[in-house]
């Protein structure tokens, strides 16, 4: 006696095949799962699709640019923007030196405006754009800051400010005048090292 005609002398079978409610409920099971199985197996060829498209796109618009020629003049003018904006950002020889100088100058800048100040180095970060590498050192700055003196303060981190910002700011002037901000300073690393 095989295994199929086990399963179809047993109690089980005879009560699945009197009963056609239960054949009808495995038949919508058995319907659920395959239409899951196919929306699966769609939404994987539709996110391969989408990826597709992009990497179409891309590669069209690569194409596109390398028909393009180049402007001799806006690659000297922007090189020498380059050049301009890196004499503005401060070199420094290591990151504990960059770190040392990220306190000091902050120090510097807003010490006087800050009353109750606690300056905290958080970290820094070696960065490396083209061929020039960086640091970035992010300070975390706390204390009290009148609100005749809040302009003043933000002048110091304004869009002329090439190698610091803002990465975020807590003010309560109507309360106790108490700030809380962590700012992101930049220095190049020195060549000659």
């Amino acid at each position: 006696m095989n295994a199929f005609s086990r399963i179809k002398s047993s109690q089980a079978y005879a009560e699945f095949e009197s009963n056609i409610r239960l054949q009808w409920m495995l038949v919508a099971i058995i319907i659920i799962l395959a239409a899951s199985f196919a929306k699966y197996l769609a939404d994987g060829l539709n996110a391969e699709r989408n990826e597709v498209k992009q990497q179409i796109n891309l590669l069209a618009r690569l194409q596109n640019a390398a028909t393009l020629p180049l402007d001799e003049v806006k690659l000297t003018e922007t090189n020498q923007n380059l050049q301009i904006a890196l004499k503005n950002i401060p070199t420094v020889s290591s990151s504990s030196t960059a770190e040392a100088k990220a306190l000091t100058d902050i120090e510097k800048m807003v010490g006087s405006l800050i009353k109750r100040k606690r300056i905290n180095l958080l970290g820094s970060e070696q960065l490396q754009i083209g061929q020039v590498p960086f640091w970035s050192v992010r300070v975390d700055i706390a204390g009290q800051l009148n609100t005749t003196d809040f302009i003043e303060f933000l002048s110091y981190f304004d869009q002329d400010a090439k190698s610091r910002r803002i990465a975020s700011l807590q003010y309560s002037p109507k309360t106790s005048n108490s700030l809380n901000l962590v700012v992101d300073m930049l220095y190049q690393r020195d060549r000659n090292e």
